[in-house]
């Protein structure tokens, strides 16, 4: 029976909702080290229609922080996410509806009639005739619609019936069109579509474990969502930005001036193989909406660089540009040295390390040395310290000094905060004048 609480037992005596449960962090508990791993506005929308939006209960963690308060950071972005949801949901476009027509109504009794699907009252209901597991609606709008929202809810309270279910409109040479094919519905189903628009929908259910009972449908044209852009560039020099809503436009500066619909418009990655700061926003170019200004400061390009003192296949991880991925050296002992020839000659002035990102991340790096050299032979020591805070706040190490002129470096782990013999790396990279 313990595969039943993933797929639910269809003869089931008793509906049980699912229940769909996330943490809005990495894990269920806090750690002061995740503050910059929240998940985001849209992958907060996903849960909910990939939760209450199939039939579920969505159930969100929240970690309490050591002052015994939901953080900052958290509660900042479910604001943000209730505000998209309300905007999803904001206008039912069947409320107006008076023309709906069924295949088949119960007894031909107006109790059970298809104007109940949009009457706003969860206890009526459409159905059919007991003989039947299959039956349509089909609704006629005064004039066109858009809509990338469908919302359909079975009465419940005499258990889930629909099986197999297919939603349709009718194009402009009158034709049915379908624009979706499910299958169970149960207490709430959203379907997030493309923008249609038509003047006709039809809903058909295919299939049923007993006469159909729909008591509410809904339709909605919700806003695009506007996140924020993110950019990588990667150990070549090429910039890439990207978008998780594909239909909006993305503008750009590289010159750290405030992008506007007047900048490089991105089609493509493109190379920037110098220091520069990249600027971006996306806009949808329907309703003007614009996400905030992101901004990434770019080092030199690392394209030259080599990674002397190791042959594993993933050091190069290190110098890829993605905090994603990670390189992991271990030795009998410490100390264990990262050793790059830079391929020309720099002028240094610091260098920023990134540990690994992953959630059961290892070999954090504590306390270090830093060297330089012209020919990879004669090394001079020009840095040493420790990450104070990194155990809590692994996220970018930055530490600067007086400008050296080096063609190669080597960066010393001489201790982790495990007190193990193992160093890990999302990124390294240097800070040049």
């Amino acid at each position: 029976r313990y595969k039943e609480l993933n797929s639910g037992h269809e003869d089931g005596d008793y509906w049980v909702p699912a229940e769909i449960t996330t943490s809005i962090r990495p894990g269920w508990f806090y750690h002061k080290s995740e503050d910059h791993k929240v998940k985001t506005v849209q992958h907060l929308v996903d849960f909910f229609y990939d939760s209450v939006g199939k039939n579920g209960t969505g159930m969100l963690n929240f970690p309490i922080d050591t002052r015994g308060l939901i953080h900052e950071n958290d509660s900042a972005n479910i604001i943000e996410w209730k505000k998209a949801i309300e905007a999803d949901l904001a206008e039912n476009l069947l409320l107006d509806v008076k023309d709906i027509k069924a295949s088949n109504i119960r007894g031909n009794s107006s109790l059970f009639g298809p104007d109940n699907v949009n009457d706003s009252n969860k206890e009526t209901y459409w159905a059919c005739d007991d003989s039947l597991t299959s039956g349509s609606l089909v609704f006629e709008f005064d004039e066109a619609i858009t809509f990338n929202r469908f919302l359909v809810q079975e009465y419940i309270a005499l258990g889930q019936r629909v099986k197999e279910f297919t939603v349709e409109i009718q194009t402009v040479d009158k034709k049915w069109k379908k624009i979706a094919s499910e299958t169970t519905i149960g207490y709430k189903r959203i379907l997030r579509l493309p923008n249609l628009t038509t003047q006709k929908i039809r809903f058909t259910i295919h299939d049923a474990k007993a006469c159909p009972t729909i008591s509410n449908i809904e339709l909605y044209n919700a806003p695009q969502l506007i996140p924020r852009p993110e950019i990588e560039r990667d150990k070549n020099g090429i910039v890439t930005i990207t978008s998780s809503n594909s239909d909006l436009d993305l503008y750009y500066t590289v010159d750290g001036s405030e992008p506007s619909p007047q900048s490089f418009k991105y089609e493509n990655p493109f190379l920037l193989d110098r220091k520069a700061t990249v600027r971006t926003f996306a806009l949808d170019p329907e309703s003007g909406r614009r996400s905030p200004i992101v901004q990434m400061d770019f080092e030199i390009s690392r394209a030259k660089w080599r990674i002397l003192n190791t042959n594993d296949k993933n050091r190069t991880n290190v110098l890829d540009g993605n905090p994603n991925t990670n390189w992991h050296q271990s030795n009998p002992k410490m100390p264990i040295d990262l050793v790059i020839d830079l391929g020309e000659s720099l002028v240094i002035r610091g260098f920023r390390y990134l540990p690994d990102q992953g959630h059961s991340a290892k070999g954090t790096i504590f306390n270090y040395q830093f060297f330089t050299s012209m020919d990879g032979q004669k090394w001079t020591q020009y840095s040493s310290g420790e990450f104070s805070n990194i155990n809590n706040s692994p996220v970018w190490q930055e530490k600067v000094f007086a400008p050296v002129t080096a063609g190669f470096i080597k960066f010393r782990a001489l201790s982790n905060i495990a007190d193990s013999n193992t160093v890990g790396y999302a990124e390294f990279e240097l800070i040049t004048e």
